[in-house]
């Protein structure tokens, strides 16, 4: 079952106030949250309506035709962009990052992704700096980034990849946290713009990091990238934002774990599933 169909199940069984307990209590960053309220309340007005559209139907249905169209522009231009309705979500998209203040914290998001080759992975593993041509899908929820990066590798041909992203509010950082205009919701899903910079964390954190078969990386997410520059003065910031985290998703273990003795009615596979995730994050503090 994918972490998506699993949260769902958690939605159907509890009602809308208790749901929120286990979904927002500890799981969406304050920071990004006020991120989102600024976001809503610059939105609130007839003329930003096509954001909004954008936002929901980027997320809904043309995410892969975007990104795919923006990963094949080399300069990431959009006038050869046949596809009209794309173009305009494309175009408003970008605008926003345009208009949306620069985050004021630091804080950390999760990418989870699936490479099918070993090539391919060679070469992603390989690179200290990624660039990413397209939109970037975060989340704030660790659980969320390893269903995505597990969900495709049933048979373990692939190379299963959680991406672990600090973004520290030294940088003039932009990110668009939808959680609550995005078609789905319970991804915590927080955008990040086109051509955006990672920089592994090879002098922080050990390399070839593996919790079970799953591969997980380390980076710093930068606006401006300087390549001799040594970012390992970060180091004791990128602990603490990881040990928030930790104790975030472990408050949420122990309520789960609580309210199923009390009641019987949580399925065992989710709460493994944040017991799991709480290992993998303790496991990548140690490295």
């Amino acid at each position: 079952m994918s972490i998506v169909k699993s949260l769902n199940n958690i939605i159907n069984i509890f009602p809308q106030k208790t749901s929120e307990l286990y979904l927002t209590g500890g799981v969406y960053c304050l920071n990004i949250e006020e991120q989102e309220r600024i976001l809503i309340s610059m939105l609130n007005n007839k003329a930003s309506k096509k954001y909004i559209n954008s936002l929901k139907e980027y997320s809904a249905f043309y995410y892969q035709n975007v990104n795919k169209i923006l990963k094949s522009l080399g300069t990431g231009k959009i006038s050869n962009i046949i596809d009209k309705k794309c173009e305009t979500i494309i175009k408003n998209i970008t605008e926003l990052f345009v208009k949306i203040p620069k985050l004021k914290e630091s804080t950390i998001l999760f990418r989870g992704i699936y490479i099918k080759n070993i090539q391919d992975y060679n070469t992603f593993k390989n690179n200290d700096l990624l660039i990413e041509g397209g939109f970037v899908s975060t989340t704030t929820y660790f659980p969320i980034a390893y269903g995505f990066a597990n969900d495709g590798n049933f048979n373990n041909t692939g190379i299963s990849i959680i991406m672990i992203i600090f973004i520290h509010n030294s940088f003039e950082n932009k990110v668009i946290p939808f959680k609550n205009i995005s078609q789905n919701c319970l991804e915590y899903e927080v955008l990040l713009p086109s051509k955006s910079k990672f920089i592994k964390l090879n002098n922080i954190f050990c390399e070839n990091i593996k919790f079970n078969e799953t591969v997980i990386i380390p980076y710093l997410y930068v606006s401006n990238y300087e390549e001799e520059k040594d970012y390992e003065f970060l180091k004791d910031e990128f602990i603490e934002m990881l040990n928030i985290k930790i104790n975030q998703t472990q408050q949420l273990y122990n309520k789960m774990i609580e309210d199923n003795k009390n009641s019987k009615i949580l399925n065992l596979s989710d709460i493994n599933l944040i017991y799991e995730s709480i290992n993998i994050l303790n496991h990548i503090k140690k490295c």
